[in-house]
């Protein structure tokens, strides 16, 4: 599954990878601050933007893992 437009769904205001470091968060987690509707995330609600979904066939991993 993919979506398209789900990128503009908060404005984000910082680089999270960074500021993970920056913080010392363990194994390379980001500390992302972002705003939408009436406030930051995870309290606001998301901007009304336009999503496009596509669903294609399943993955399936077995054989991608006898092949490692």
């Amino acid at each position: 599954m993919a979506t398209a437009g789900i990128d503009d769904v908060y404005v984000g205001l910082n680089d999270g990878y960074a500021l993970g470091k920056q913080l010392g968060v363990p194994y390379g987690l980001p500390v992302w601050l972002g705003v939408g509707l009436f406030g930051l995330w995870p309290l606001a609600l998301p901007l009304p933007v336009k999503l496009t979904m596509r669903v294609g066939r399943p993955i399936h991993g077995a054989p991608l893992a006898r092949q490692a």
